[in-house]
């Protein structure tokens, strides 16, 4: 399933939200909170996050034991 994810900067972090089915987006630099990174399509209860070889994040659905992709490249 593909679904809505925001845009990273060099340095950024994904960091898969298991309680609230997002996986959020943070500055390696600051620390800060950017912007919910992904969300939607069926992601429910989000446990561990990678990044492939085709620039579209992968992320382990656990509720539904799905693998799910999200394409950075366009949104």
């Amino acid at each position: 399933a593909l679904a809505t994810l925001a845009s990273s900067a060099p340095g950024d972090i994904y960091v898969s939200g298991r309680f609230d089915d997002k996986v959020n987006l943070f500055s390696v630099a600051t620390g800060a909170f950017i912007s919910v990174g992904a969300q939607g399509g069926g992601l429910d209860n989000p446990v561990g996050v990678t990044m492939g070889p085709d620039w579209r994040l992968y992320v382990c659905s656990g509720l539904t034991n799905q693998i799910m992709r999200f394409n950075i490249a366009n949104g």
